[in-house]
């Protein structure tokens, strides 16, 4: 079962914008985490603030910190409603986004500005 899903966000700007207003999540819990458990569980020497967000039954935990992405294919897909409402709402605030038409259901994936990326299906 999962349990949640960890990322880092660069600043809370982005925590409000993205999360918040595009994607509609809401918070459950902040706390920060101490350079000391930072360091043992991430070999980060830093704190960090986190959040505890949440959206139906997927629960997202947000590391404040503006820390370089990696390049790879890890993504969340995300199931929800009125997709078309949410893609105007990422064009609105100029986040990146990619479609890709298909025959059945076209690909859509957005990202937030750490370079965090979704790929929203339609519910």
């Amino acid at each position: 079962m999962l349990k949640h899903i960890g990322l880092s966000v660069k600043n809370n700007e982005d925590l409000e914008k993205f999360y918040f207003d595009i994607l509609g999540f809401k918070t459950e819990h902040k706390f920060v985490i101490n350079s000391d458990y930072s360091k043992r569980l991430f070999n980060i020497d830093d704190n960090a603030q986190i959040y505890l967000i949440k959206k139906d039954d997927l629960l997202l935990e947000i590391f404040i910190k503006n820390l370089p992405a990696n390049r790879n294919y890890s993504h969340i897909c995300i199931e929800m409603e009125n997709r078309d409402k949410i893609l105007e709402k990422v064009k609105e605030n100029n986040y990146t986004y990619t479609i890709i038409e298909r025959e059945k259901e076209n690909l859509v994936f957005i990202s937030d500005n750490s370079g965090n990326l979704f790929e929203i299906k339609e519910k």
